[in-house]
């Protein structure tokens, strides 16, 4: 297999791990049962690649408790790098 569609698999596999973490976090279980099969992937398996990918990156995943999923972080983020507002009144950057 090609290096280049390795990275993308990979890169694919973690997006959907933190769309399923996301989609879990809000509240949306009847969206993700649906999604997961979607994707071809078994019913937990977001939780597992999140795992690896905290473990491989030296990330704390408890580091924000019950504040938010990895994904919402990356956004905002991105929105701190790009000198943006918050996302809402209540998410801070810090």
């Amino acid at each position: 297999m090609d290096d280049i569609v390795k990275v993308v698999l990979l890169a694919g596999r973690l997006l959907t791990a933190l769309i399923c973490e996301y989609l879990d976090w809000a509240g949306l279980g009847h969206t993700l049962k649906v999604y997961l099969p979607e994707c071809n992937l078994p019913k937990d398996f977001w939780k597992e690649e999140l795992k690896d990918f905290s473990n491989k990156n030296q990330y704390d995943s408890n580091k924000n408790g019950d504040s938010g999923p990895l994904l919402l972080e990356v956004l905002e983020g991105y929105l701190k790098i790009r000198g943006l507002v918050p996302l809402c009144d209540f998410c801070s950057f810090s």
